[in-house]
């Protein structure tokens, strides 16, 4: 154990590197910090939405990371101080919960090590809990590592094992109370070890009518609130964006897309090999999840991806060890093949997957924010914008978080409006879509004229010479790669 502590001390100096110095959030989370800000003083009164964006956003959000933050900030700690904190401190704890249970899971030290590499190095584990947006994500993580904790130890122990199967039902509630998608995998993660154990089916099902309870316990204040502030509606809508679809996860599965990429002839191996143990359990937890939370997979799969990698690891080395030599060399060529191949296996990790973690984990800009301010200070709050980045909405970090900085609307941001009606956030994402693939100049200007709403002032951090000289256009504001233009009315 001291040395997979070790490997996360490793990591930690990592994600400090990501951040470059700078004590901003990673990628999102404006969004996050203007509900957490919105709380303050206010305790556990929920208002009934919250402006974000010139938006009144239905608070139908798991309240969990916002009342923290909230609390951070009342206790002195600054805003983007907490969207980098409390990401950073819940993943660590979740990475630490997950660390003990592959230890639990992998008796072997050889097996438990390549797990750990896995788990620790594979960027898709925690990427989207370290940025800004992972105030919620994070905690969801944490309480979804606690569940599954729970949940394995009562299949290891004898005895009934039901005030654990409760605290796993609670950690589950917890899961759901951060993150929604986080919490129904705590849910199937939780059910599918607890029917998945050994002993009577009777005590199975106990322990799991157990866990049912504390979960609904926990989550049925908040629940309660929600359909009488909002009912449905916020949930339905957001359920709309998330981009399920059936087809297309028959066909990541066939393709083995929720095995890591990376590390896929490993996973094979060790897929196969799970399928004659006891471990089978992850394989299915991991088919689920990609049918329940398809968007999520990526983190919530992490644990037991690294479980059946780490299989196929195993199988590996000891086919390589057994290669020549008599039978009585086989133990120890196959230490030393797992010596070499352990650290060799972390490396390509860590330098494959670098790069396009690097790309997704990047603090705003310092253009971006200076623009921000001069917009706050210069133009009057009713103005309306449109941004022109050229980033994919999910990784464009100046329209989120301009309106922030700002307090001015930016009409092509389509962060938040996933939970309103009438199909708000596909008419933004596809205004944000018609802007970022713009060909030309021309297209560029027909892409802002067809936003709704009529922006007046553009953000701009590619395709300046669409805007300067342009007639229409007038510039207000310049530094570095942020720009911004009014749009003059004909005549």
């Amino acid at each position: 154990m001291r040395l997979a502590f070790g490997l996360l001390v490793l990591q930690f100096l990592l994600w400090a590197w990501f951040f470059q110095g700078r004590m901003f959030p990673l990628n999102d989370g404006a969004m996050f910090l203007a509900f957490a800000e919105a709380l303050v003083g206010r305790g556990f009164d929920l208002p009934s939405c919250i402006v974000y964006n010139g938006d009144c956003l239905p608070f139908a959000y798991p309240p969990l990371a916002f009342l923290g933050g909230a609390k951070l900030i009342e206790a002195g700690l600054a805003p983007l101080a907490v969207g980098v904190a409390m990401p950073v401190a819940l993943t660590g704890l979740y990475e630490i919960c997950g660390l003990l249970l592959l230890r639990r899971v992998l008796r072997e030290d050889a097996a438990f090590l390549f797990a750990v590499v896995f788990f620790l190095f594979n960027p898709r584990a925690w990427e989207f809990l370290i940025m800004g947006g992972g105030m919620s994500r994070s905690g969801g993580a944490l309480f979804f590592a606690l569940a599954i904790l729970c949940a394995w130890v009562v299949r290891e122990r004898e005895g009934r094992g039901y005030l654990l199967a409760v605290f796993g039902g609670a950690a589950a509630g917890g899961a759901a109370l951060f993150h929604l998608e986080w919490g129904i995998g705590a849910a199937i993660a939780g059910a599918l070890l607890t029917l998945w154990a050994p002993g009577p089916a009777a005590l199975r099902l106990a322990r799991l009518g157990l866990a049912v309870v504390a979960a609904l316990a926990v989550v049925a204040p908040w629940v309660q609130w929600v359909l009488r502030e909002h009912g449905f509606g916020p949930w339905t809508a957001a359920a709309g964006t998330s981009g399920w679809d059936f087809g297309v996860t028959l066909e990541k599965l066939a393709t083995l897309e929720f095995l890591i990429p990376l590390l896929l002839p490993l996973g094979l191996i060790g897929a196969v090999a799970s399928l004659r143990s006891r471990h089978a359990v992850w394989l299915v937890l991991v088919v689920l999840l990609q049918f329940a939370t398809p968007r999520n997979l990526p983190s919530s799969a992490a644990l037991a991806q690294a479980v059946i990698t780490a299989l196929g690891a195993m199988v590996l080395t000891g086919w390589i060890g057994r290669t020549g030599g008599s039978p009585g060399t086989w133990p120890g060529r196959t230490f030393r093949v797992r010596a070499v191949l352990g650290p060799v296996l972390g490396l390509a990790i860590v330098g494959v997957s670098l790069a396009p973690a690097r790309r997704d984990l990047e603090v705003l800009s310092e253009d971006v924010i200076a623009a921000a301010e001069w917009s706050r200070a210069e133009l009057p709050p009713d103005v309306r914008f449109a941004a022109v980045t050229g980033e994919h909405w999910w990784g464009d970090q100046a329209s989120e978080w301009f309106p922030y900085f700002s307090g001015h609307v930016v009409l092509t941001t389509p962060q938040g409006t996933e939970w309103l009606p009438g199909n708000v956030f596909a008419g933004r994402l596809f205004r944000h879509h018609d802007l970022r693939v713009a060909s030309d100049c021309n297209a560029l200007i027909t892409a802002l004229d067809a936003v709704p709403g009529g922006p007046d002032h553009v953000l701009a951090t590619v395709q300046h010479e669409c805007f300067d000289g342009r007639a229409g256009f007038e510039r207000l504001f310049r530094e570095g790669a942020a720009g911004i233009w009014r749009r003059v009315p004909p005549g």
